[in-house]
């Protein structure tokens, strides 16, 4: 017999049913207005024996075959072991062992905390409560003197996780000393907007009656984005930097790419890009500014009330939406690491911005 579950931070699945060592499921859309294709979840049998998963509503498995932890701090994939099909795997259970399965790599506020406690120098600040009576967090740090604010987000989209890796090396190289933007801006982080969609394990992305990354209005729906306009409502913002993560996978999905404004913005995001794609060539995980989804293209068209509307309201010189693939677009998948390490990269591509203009 298994036992399947989701009581833990991030946990998302409806077991449909299951027939001996058959078992069909499929992810929770809860109040997600369209199809979308996050899950997570643990299981345990009690008896080895290898099970097949099969989803019932759509393909919803990566290249790779699913992510696989046994403590929900250690992820990997391995395809051999698991994949059968993009929407069917499979994996030999030993008696009493739990293992978690996950869409992609997850990330919830006890893998930020982790971060942080690694010794980033950086001061927690309580943002405001969310809907669901949790404490959000906004983080300081940079010089906390300056008037140029740096205000970096991720997270819009709940279950948009590999930005959150992407985010800790961002935070790692611009917490260093020995760099300009932290010496002469006041960063600012808030690296879970829809933090209650991100710890219960909701899609996040086209959450009814709009999401968070449309409720930049004149009333806004969500707390925190009531918060934010109440932290910058006299306040310039310099440079902006929202975090994401794309549709599933395929095509543009697979490619790092930046998601550029109008006419207003365009120009300083392609000379960031240019710059961008110079400090991530021959490293694990490239950038090319071809990849840049352009204003009038793809979903990209006309004017949205979003992170990007919110920046260029407040003066941004700088700023943009950024989408990390959940898997890539090479021979291997990306990996907390290689995501970090491309952070990193992105904090020495605002350096740069910053010292050539």
């Amino acid at each position: 017999m298994i036992d399947i579950f989701k009581n833990f931070a991030g946990g998302n699945i409806r077991v449909r049913s299951v027939n001996g060592k058959n078992v069909s499921i499929e992810q929770e859309i809860r109040d997600t207005s369209e199809w979308w294709f996050y899950w997570c979840f643990g299981a345990e049998t009690d008896e080895d024996g290898e099970y097949v998963f099969q989803f019932v509503n759509g393909d919803v498995i990566g290249p790779w075959g699913v992510a696989l932890s046994f403590d929900r701090e250690n992820w990997f994939y391995d395809k051999n072991l698991t994949f059968i099909s993009r929407n069917s795997f499979k994996y030999p259970f030993q008696k009493g062992k739990k293992v978690y399965f996950s869409f992609s790599l997850p990330y919830t506020e006890k893998d930020f905390e982790k971060f942080l406690s690694g010794g980033v120098s950086i001061k927690k600040c309580f943002f405001c409560k969310t809907e669901r009576g949790r404490d959000l967090f906004l983080y300081e740090t940079g010089n906390r003197r300056s008037e140029n604010v740096f205000l970096i987000t991720a997270r819009h989209h709940a279950c948009e996780s590999a930005a959150s890796y992407a985010l800790e090396g961002l935070i790692s190289r611009l917490t260093e000393k020995d760099n300009a933007i932290g010496r002469d801006f006041a960063l600012d982080i808030v690296p879970f907007v829809d933090l209650d969609g991100v710890e219960d394990g909701d899609q996040g992305k086209s959450r009814a009656p709009h999401y968070h990354n449309r409720d930049y209005l004149p009333q806004p729906l969500y707390n925190v984005t009531k918060a934010l306009y109440a932290r910058y409502g006299n306040r310039g913002i310099r440079f902006g930097a929202d975090l994401h993560s794309p549709a599933k996978y395929g095509g543009i999905h697979d490619r790092m790419s930046l998601i550029e404004g109008d006419e207003r913005i365009s120009g300083a995001q392609r000379r960031f890009s240019d710059i961008l794609e110079r400090e991530t060539a021959g490293a694990a995980i490239e950038y090319k500014r071809k990849d840049n989804i352009i204003f009038g293209t793809h979903w990209n068209k006309g004017s949205r009330p979003d992170s990007l509307s919110f920046f260029i309201a407040h003066g941004a010189e700088l700023a943009f939406t950024f989408e990390h693939p959940y898997f890539g677009n090479r021979d291997a998948p990306y990996m907390p690491g290689e995501l970090r390490d491309f952070g990193r990269r992105m904090a020495d591509a605002f350096v740069r911005y910053y010292e050539e203009e």
